[in-house]
């Protein structure tokens, strides 16, 4: 009986030191993750200034080729929130869809600050803000096209135009297994994808209604968009931190918050043409009074 107490006593040394070794392992993870992202935040309110990794995609961001000048309703966004907290937006980088998340990792930027589409893919290395405002990707055939229904499309002659690695690739291959899928390597322009289905080279494609009006205006009367009223996908755009930076993230939330209701958003997005007709505002989080 001396032997198994012994044992059993063994045992429970043993599991405890394991349990007490775990946590302190944790504990020191958690607490560097803590102090890496206080770090940031403790930066940028030190430093007053926000560094803004960004890509080019209207109307979140344009750039001006000659000058480098930003503008675009992110850029007044930020300019407008770096003012409500007393620091300075500057945009850094340019940065690549493919390395944005490593940037943020290795700390080359405080934010991606352009229209990211929050996904479960990068869900685990890094954070998003609230929504600035809502993109929805249309469904292009051509004008007099015999496909009317997403059913249409989920057969075995149906060509869909389509990016490598893009969110039009995505949803033929989720959506549309069925149907032939005629793609062009990535860093396309997206346009190229209006123009095959105007050109009979494809028979459909997904695209945001801004890209979409953009190609409309120059080839009125070619395509049509057959989700005009329930979009094939929505997606929130954000601003992008890396993982664990809660601190950054809630600050910018509330002076994002503020400009959502105090209606400087809608003012943002009214300011660049085409803009109003293509994008989904963000609901008030409210009712009305009643009458």
């Amino acid at each position: 009986m001396r032997d198994v107490a012994s044992n059993s006593t063994t045992g429970v040394l043993l599991r405890a030191s394991l349990v007490a070794a775990t946590f302190a392992y944790l504990s020191c993870g958690t607490a560097e993750a803590q102090d890496r992202s206080s770090a940031v935040f403790s930066r940028v309110i030190a430093s007053k200034t926000l560094k803004c990794g960004y890509f080019v995609y209207p109307p979140g961001t344009y750039k001006d080729p000659n000058t480098a000048k930003m503008s675009g309703i992110y850029v007044d966004a930020l300019d407008a929130v770096g003012s409500r907290l007393g620091i300075k937006v500057e945009w850094t980088q340019e940065v690549g869809f493919a390395t944005m998340v490593e940037d943020l990792k290795a700390m080359k930027h405080d934010a991606i600050c352009a229209m990211v589409w929050p996904n479960a893919s990068r869900a685990p290395f890094v954070e998003y803000s609230i929504p600035i405002f809502y993109s929805g990707v249309g469904i292009y055939v051509k004008k007099g096209s015999k496909i009317r229904t997403l059913q249409e499309i989920d057969v075995p002659d149906v060509r869909i135009a389509a990016i490598e690695g893009e969110i039009t690739e995505i949803i033929g291959r989720q959506d549309f297994p069925r149907a032939k899928k005629v793609t062009l390597p990535q860093n396309s322009e997206l346009s190229q994808l209006l123009l095959m289905v105007a050109e009979d080279k494809a028979d459909v494609t997904f695209v945001e209604p801004f890209i979409a009006n953009k190609f409309l205006a120059n080839s009125p009367g070619t395509l049509v968009n057959i989700a005009q009223e329930n979009p094939i996908r929505t997606f929130g755009n954000t601003i992008m931190y890396r993982k664990g930076e809660f601190e950054l993230k809630s600050m910018l939330d509330t002076a994002l918050t503020e400009e959502l209701l105090s209606g400087a958003i809608a003012k943002h997005i009214a300011k660049y043409p085409g803009a109003a007709q293509a994008v989904y505002p963000v609901a008030k989080p409210y009712a009305p009074l009643p009458k």
